[in-house]
């Protein structure tokens, strides 16, 4: 029912979008995606190529997640998470996120209702999201939480983002004249209110953007001491050797989590299926090639199929 709510929804959606847009100059197009489309990679390249085009013609692409068609594994969670992806797609250089509030509060509201205002972040990737938003909402669909998780995306593009009050009038426009970019609009003052989040120091590759957040994890892999030393500060693989422990259902080029004492290390693709995986663990190379044979991968997943710190 809901999807097909949602497929009388769409169309009233975009003439809402058509009419506005149409007054101020502006043709506006629709794109519905599911995750799907980001995951296929030859599709994920069609969609961005559209994109581009649609810029190129000056169309402001609208875009929505494809609720008549998607199914639950494949649902992006909540516009967020879309809109982190789309930095990807779109190639973009500032990822603009408008919320309810007055900007990202310096503690959880619900328990320091005064808490001020952050005017801008330096690092998002050192904040404790679940003490400082109170956690994710239950309804997965926004909050703070999933605003901060899509800022250290975009962060570790190189991508800055603004999140700003959208019930503020010419809040966008507003804060690019604070910021000597254009002027204010006639009757307004400049906004200062909301907060920036700066970019990442090191911009990590597209590709492994893409690899890290085309799909959620389907496992885990956890690792032992000297595996993690390895992948944190040596930029090595992740050996059979390293592994000590196998969770979830995964096949061969799965997206399984990296795991060090219950801690995140990243996320990366799996030369093995899980069940491969639980025959090798802990086993040096000549050992598993005696259990799987020569065709094997030398590495439980290799460096350039790993991101660590992913923001999952």
């Amino acid at each position: 029912a809901r999807q097909a709510a949602a497929a009388v929804g769409q169309g009233q959606l975009m003439q809402a979008w058509d009419k506005v847009f149409l007054a101020h100059g502006m043709s506006t197009a629709q794109v519905l995606l599911t995750r799907d489309d980001l995951r296929a990679r030859q599709r994920f390249l069609n969609a961005r190529n559209t994109f581009a085009e649609l810029l190129h013609w000056d169309v402001l692409p609208i875009v929505n997640e494809n609720d008549t068609v998607s199914i639950s594994e494949l649902k992006f969670g909540d516009n967020d998470c879309l809109a982190s992806l789309l930095i990807n797609l779109a190639e973009a250089d500032l990822f603009i996120n408008l919320t309810s509030s007055s900007g990202v509060l310096a503690a959880d509201p619900q328990k320091y209702p005064d808490a001020p205002v952050m005017d801008h972040i330096d690092d998002v990737a050192t904040l404790d999201l679940g003490r400082l938003c109170g956690g994710k909402t239950l309804v997965g669909t926004g909050g703070m939480y999933s605003k901060l998780l899509a800022a250290r995306r975009a962060a570790q593009l190189g991508v800055p983002t603004l999140i700003l009050p959208g019930r503020e009038p010419w809040v966008i426009s507003r804060a690019f004249a604070a910021a000597g970019v254009c002027p204010a609009p006639e009757g307004h003052e400049p906004f200062t209110r909301g907060t920036w989040v700066r970019s990442g120091r090191q911009a990590i590759t597209r590709r492994k953007f893409w690899l890290a957040y085309q799909s959620d994890p389907a496992g885990s892999v956890h690792v032992d001491d000297g595996a993690a030393k390895a992948l944190l500060h040596k930029g090595s693989s992740l050996l059979p050797g390293g592994v000590c422990a196998v969770e979830g259902i995964f096949q061969r080029g799965g997206l399984v989590r990296v795991l060090h004492k219950g801690k995140s290390l990243g996320v990366g693709l799996s030369n093995y299926s899980a069940p491969e995986l639980k025959k090798i663990m802990g086993l040096k190379r000549h050992e598993v090639a005696a259990i799987l044979g020569d065709a094997h991968y030398p590495e439980v997943i290799h460096r350039d199929n790993l991101l660590l710190d992913a923001a999952v």
